[in-house]
């Protein structure tokens, strides 16, 4: 199975929830939640209290197939508005005015390192809180 394949199928077991972020990390949040513990929580599936590399790949991910309504394996501007016209534009590598999967991933708005403050594989609550409210600035 072509990884274009996988992800269609994975797209398929994804229900769709389309909700406009108020801010970058509110990208990682389940429709209408907007407590930042409770959105750690999300992200965090095994409930350790740090948020590993794996965890974070899987709901930016997850994000990307909710938000790609017309399940083309690519966000428009349209499917994928909570973020700024720069921030879009900055992801869009070709400059084709959508967001692959490959240009999602690699998105600086949705960066593992960026959280991980002090660089030891996990983002905790505090840096995830911090790297928040730093976006909210």
């Amino acid at each position: 199975m072509t990884l274009a394949a996988a992800m269609l199928v994975a797209a398929a077991a994804i229900p769709t929830r389309v909700a406009e972020a108020q801010s970058l990390m509110d990208l990682f949040a389940e429709e209408g939640e907007t407590d930042p513990e409770k959105i750690f929580a999300i992200i965090d599936k095994d409930g350790d209290g740090k948020i590993t590399r794996a965890e974070f790949t899987e709901r930016k991910m997850e994000v990307f197939f909710q938000k790609d309504v017309n399940r083309d394996t690519r966000l428009s501007r349209e499917e994928f508005s909570s973020i700024g016209q720069a921030e879009f534009d900055e992801a869009d590598l070709d400059g084709d005015g959508k967001l692959s999967t490959f240009e999602f991933d690699q998105a600086p708005f949705a960066n593992f390192e960026a959280l991980d403050a002090n660089g030891d594989g996990f983002i905790t609550l505090e840096e995830f809180l911090s790297f928040r409210q730093q976006m909210q600035q």
